[in-house]
């Protein structure tokens, strides 16, 4: 008895013509008892009979004469065994050079494997390759579990297991062949970014830059890919080739913007190669935003004051303001555009003609006395680093209330 190619029929024959030296007249079969009996067709010629492979079957054949009904042989199926592979992700995905396989034989003829000795063999071959090749070292004698660390001579191949055994069903033994492999690769390295690359960078405040990073991959051709990710990484740019890593804008150290508020931002620089599969390395950095003296501004209520205004002076300084001294005054005459500020820091400008206007105020009433003056505000101040700094700031010549006349004089009046 036989199983044929898709393992759902088999084959039965007879050879003997005679039963006690009489003639048989038809061969007989029953499947998994002795009480349901078909007859073959054709005599002794061979039928095939279906039955469901997924389940154990037990054939019982005999030989029919006119006087008697011979002795019932019986015979156990020998179902095929299958062989699977581990991962089983390597059939469909390649495998990498140095990758373990791991395959394990199942049969349901047999129970227990430690009385099952299996004879494995691990071929390759070329993907168009006809027929496969015994991979050298690898017949191995074993249960039903066999190991196999892919090589460099496995690469551009396909790679299976096959096992030889008894399963004590059947009159031969058995053999089964796992699945092939995907096409063997070889192994991807990891790339590696520099470790002289800073992990904990000082940036001053209200710049961008915040350096270059660069890796190696010892695999030849793979190209290296830069990505971001981590709590701030929304906060930077950085370049997918270059590897340049920046803020997206301006950073402020009073005003911090990271998810901690304290000036310090996270950011994970990623680099990938293009292997297969791809790897990365990663490296955390942490980017320290530095205060830096910033310069204070100086602005006036109005530029243009007029009588009876308040004027106020307002001074701002990123860095905070620690202590101050405004000084008014008055003066006639000035050089250059009236309307023009000097910077913080700059010359006090000429000799006053009124001291003192607003008397240690940072604001004041604009009398009638000054139409006609400029008034100018000096302030002298400590920021929070310490630093001592002075401002000036000009107005416009005073004029008089709404709707005051004004008097001119022109040449030739009487």
């Amino acid at each position: 008895m036989a199983a044929n190619g898709d393992q759902t029929q088999v084959t039965l024959a007879w050879s003997e013509p005679m039963v006690n030296k009489t003639a048989v007249t038809e061969y007989q079969y029953s499947i998994d008892d002795t009480t349901s009996w078909k007859t073959v067709d054709g005599g002794a010629s061979a039928t095939y009979v279906s039955f469901d492979n997924s389940t154990s079957t037990t054939f019982y054949v005999r030989a029919v004469t006119v006087n008697e009904k011979g002795e019932t042989a019986q015979i156990v199926l020998d179902r095929p065994g299958t062989v699977a592979l581990e991962p089983a992700a390597a059939l469909t995905t390649s495998p990498s050079v140095g990758d373990e396989l791991t395959a394990t034989l199942d049969d349901p003829n047999v129970s227990d494997w430690q009385t099952v000795a299996a004879i494995w063999q691990w071929q390759r071959k070329q993907s168009d390759a006809p027929a496969w090749t015994d991979i050298d070292g690898t017949r191995f004698l074993g249960t039903n579990t066999n190991r196999y660390t892919l090589t460099a001579d496995d690469v551009d191949c396909q790679v299976r297991a096959t096992a030889n055994y008894d399963d004590g069903a059947g009159t031969t033994t058995d053999t089964a062949a796992s699945a092939a492999t995907a096409v063997v690769v070889p192994t991807n390295r990891a790339p590696v970014i520099d470790p002289t690359s800073p992990a904990t960078p000082s940036v001053n405040e209200n710049t961008t830059a915040v350096g270059t990073y660069t890796a190696t991959d010892e695999d030849e051709g793979d190209t290296i890919t830069w990505s971001k990710a981590g709590a701030d990484s929304a906060r930077f740019t950085l370049g997918a080739q270059s590897g340049v890593l920046a803020f997206t804008s301006p950073p402020n150290y009073e005003q911090p913007a990271d998810v901690n508020s304290d000036s310090v931002y996270g950011v994970e620089v990623i680099a990938t190669d293009d292997g297969t599969p791809p790897l990365a390395d990663t490296l955390a950095v942490e980017v320290q935003v530095t205060d830096v003296n910033e310069a204070g501004t100086l602005a006036l209520s109005t530029m243009q004051p007029q009588v009876g205004d308040t004027l106020t002076a307002a001074l701002h300084d990123e860095d905070g303001i620690r202590s101050t001294d405004f000084a008014w005054y008055a003066v006639s005459v000035r050089s250059g555009s009236s309307a023009d500020a000097e910077p913080m820091g700059g010359p006090n400008g000429l000799s006053p003609d009124i001291v003192d206007l607003f008397p240690y105020g940072v604001s004041g009433v604009v009398g009638s006395d000054l139409v006609g003056f400029q008034i100018r505000v000096e302030v002298s101040y400590t920021d929070a680093h310490g630093a001592s700094t002075r401002g000036t700031k000009w107005t416009e010549p005073v004029v008089g209330p709404p709707g005051a006349p004004t008097l001119s004089a022109q040449a030739g009046d009487g």
